[in-house]
């Protein structure tokens, strides 16, 4: 089964695909797939990174739901060694996919889109 949200919250799995993402995911998952984007849990939550090179390129705008690719709706830390962004959900969900969204010029530098190096770390609450 899907662990994709349904419609609106149930107590009970969803038996149809959805036809909009809910506005909070469901306590149970769909048995069908939905044909729609995902809910995006992240959106608008507190964010924070190990740098920011200037005031624009904040963590929070990495979950401001804008995926244009260009400098006012991007993230950035600065050069560092190490550097980090994180997302607090602030509630336990099970997350189904996760959508990464770079740059024109991130895509060059990183030979198409495929950066080296690159680590993604999930931890609950109590990590």
């Amino acid at each position: 089964p899907s662990l994709r949200p349904s419609v609106m919250p149930s107590s009970t799995p969803s038996r149809n695909p959805s036809s909009v993402p809910s506005s909070l995911p469901s306590s149970k998952p769909s048995l069908t797939p939905s044909s729609t984007p995902l809910y995006n849990v992240a959106r608008n939550k507190s964010t924070s990174q190990s740098s920011t090179p200037i005031g624009k390129y904040n963590a929070s705008r990495a979950v401001d739901g804008n995926i244009n690719s260009n400098n006012n709706s991007i993230a950035r830390t600065a050069a560092q060694f190490n550097p980090w962004w994180q997302v607090s959900l602030g509630i336990s969900v099970v997350i189904d996919s996760i959508h990464i969204y770079s740059t024109s010029r991130w895509n060059t530098i990183c030979a198409g889109g495929t950066c080296l190096g690159f680590r993604l770390e999930i931890f609950n609450g109590s990590d």
